[in-house]
């Protein structure tokens, strides 16, 4: 069935879903939709079961990763390593590493576990202070909602710049905006926390309700739903990692929500991506739990950053990788290069592949 919202866009070929009046209080899920959502959910309960294999630090890790992809889809380059070390600061672990963070990894973190800790009812006050917290530049406009229109423009092949999304007027947005936090604590809880996940990520997207942050914001406002709704602030898998290889993608799916079906278009893509994200981190994690195995067997204790660089390797189990292209993300070259030499001699690393035990 399709929703109210692509009927609405099918009836004005140039109209954006806050137009429609029930925009955020509509039935549109259809049973193949229901089925993906429910599906994945189910392989997330599975892969939460076996999280425990992983220790604190390295579930931290995953989240610094979360938001460097979070940040760098907008372009926004941020130290994996100085995240990792903010945020072991934040959840009272203790790590060797001691790298100061710039004012943005700070800011990231501290909006980061914000976000993620405060498992209550959402208030718009609890939004306005993670937009706050994210702060990127000097304006003074950091957690406040806009006062002046918002466009989104791409450029075609030629350079020239085009509206591919007029956010909604700046007098509606507040009333937006409250209707956004009714539906996460009224109708979001009632559906598949997989879609519930990308419904807040999408229809906060679509108030665009700040001058600057709101994609950072949507996504990590996802990730706040699922941790609300799994009650597990760390999760071994990263959403935006998958959206920032996929980036082009993304932008499209995004850009198509204002076209016929554009709505399900979306929500066809972000379905996929948790897939994707769920079914990495799975395969991911079985593949440690052989290598744990191994090394407990063999007696042989890892350090950080011979964990740091097996975690960069079972990312990408099947390539054969050169001693660069593993390490390029390792800030410490010198133990970059021990964790290296490590692994090859206890037999994890043979001619730049990953050994797998049996």
């Amino acid at each position: 069935m399709i929703g109210a919202l692509d009927m609405h866009a099918q009836a004005q070929d140039r109209s954006w879903m806050w137009e429609a009046q029930d925009w955020c209080a509509f039935a549109f899920i259809n049973c193949n939709f229901l089925k993906i959502a429910q599906a994945i959910d189910s392989a997330e309960n599975n892969l939460l079961r076996i999280t425990h294999a992983l220790s604190k630090q390295e579930q931290i890790d995953i989240l610094a990763h979360e938001i460097l992809a979070n940040w760098n889809i907008e372009g926004i380059d941020l130290s994996k390593r100085a995240l990792r070390e903010s945020l072991s600061q934040l959840f009272n672990v203790t790590h060797k590493l001691k790298i100061k963070a710039n004012i943005q990894e700070k800011h990231a973190t501290e909006a980061t576990y914000f976000a993620l800790t405060e498992q209550s009812n959402l208030t718009l006050e609890h939004i306005l202070q993670i937009h706050q917290k994210m702060k990127t530049d000097a304006q003074n406009d950091w957690g406040v909602i806009r006062k002046h229109p918002e466009s989104v423009y791409a450029q075609d092949v030629y350079g020239n710049c085009y509206s591919v999304y007029d956010a909604p007027p700046a007098h509606l947005v507040l009333n937006l905006m409250q209707k956004f936090v009714d539906f996460w604590n009224q109708s979001l809880t009632r559906l598949p926390r997989s879609f519930g996940s990308i419904l807040a990520h999408v229809f906060f997207v679509t108030i665009h309700p700040f001058r600057d942050g709101n994609g950072r914001v949507a996504r990590l406002l996802a990730d706040k739903y699922l941790a609300v709704r799994t009650k597990q602030i760390l999760r071994p898998y990263s959403i935006s990692d998958i959206l920032k290889r996929n980036q082009s993608a993304y932008y499209m799916a995004l850009e198509s929500i204002t076209e016929k079906n554009g709505l399900s278009h979306f929500l066809d893509f972000m379905l996929a991506v948790y897939t994707d994200a769920v079914n990495e981190a799975q395969s991911r994690i079985t593949i440690l739990l052989k290598i744990y195995a191994f090394l407990r067997l063999k007696q042989i204790q890892l350090k950080a950053h011979d964990k740091e660089l097996l975690q960069i390797l079972i990312s990408e189990p099947k390539t054969m990788w050169s001693f660069f292209s593993a390490t390029k993300d390792m800030e410490d070259g010198e133990a970059a290069e021990c964790a290296w030499h490590k692994l090859c001699a206890i037999v994890l690393l043979d001619h730049g592949r990953l050994v797998i035990p049996d």
